[in-house]
């Protein structure tokens, strides 16, 4: 449990912040859950993501040999799970994708734009681009607001990572304004409302 405790703070510390696709409070809570855990292709998607800055941490090259080992098996174990329910669609399938995306990224690879691509068409086919339950509309909201702050992350995840893969790689964008009305997140890219509770883990970034 230690390793997975410096796999989030990684990931909680520099790819959260620029990239808040996951409603933290509600994902740690579940991680520590043993009935609600997520999806086992989420969680080794995020511990691949984490891995990569790992490897700037390397102090020798030992060291970052055997983290571009663990990057890869987290990358490979993400993909596994994944391919194993391809055709059940969640948002957790869209988060992992995403994911699988800024991993790829980071080679230049044009897998990221692949991954993104599935990840937008999911998102798509779940109706994450519709604003079917925004806080504001307070009696009319079919969803809590810890479900519509989830589907909305996922899906300004897709618009941003959509554009981030295009001016990267030189490709069309697949989403286009028109098409959707999705509200934004509720202080997006902001952890002050996300505090974390009722934890093993309290030190900072994992706190907020």
């Amino acid at each position: 449990i230690d390793e997975q405790i410096k796999m989030l703070s990684l990931y909680f510390r520099y790819v959260h912040p620029v990239f808040p696709i996951l409603y933290k409070s509600h994902f740690l809570g579940r991680m520590f859950d043993k009935e609600k855990r997520p999806l086992p292709a989420l969680t080794s998607a995020v511990f691949a993501a984490a891995s990569t800055y790992k490897a700037r941490e390397a102090k020798s090259t030992d060291d970052l040999a055997r983290v571009r080992i663990e990057m890869a098996v987290h990358f490979q174990r993400a993909k596994m799970y994944l391919d194993e329910q391809y055709t059940h669609n969640s948002i957790a399938s869209i988060q992992t994708l995403l994911l699988m995306s800024v991993y790829e990224q980071g080679t230049m690879s044009t897998r990221s734009w692949l991954y993104s691509g599935m990840a937008i068409r999911k998102a798509y086919d779940l109706g994450l681009h519709r604003d079917v339950g925004a806080p504001k509309h307070k009696g009319l909201s079919v969803l809590s607001q810890t479900e519509a702050e989830i589907r909305q992350r996922a899906w300004w995840g897709c618009y941003v990572m959509d554009i981030m893969v295009s001016a990267t790689l030189g490709r069309p964008t697949t989403i286009r304004d028109f098409t959707f009305d999705a509200a934004y997140p509720a202080n997006y890219g902001e952890d002050d409302d996300e505090l974390l509770v009722n934890s093993p883990m309290t030190a900072d970034p994992l706190e907020g």
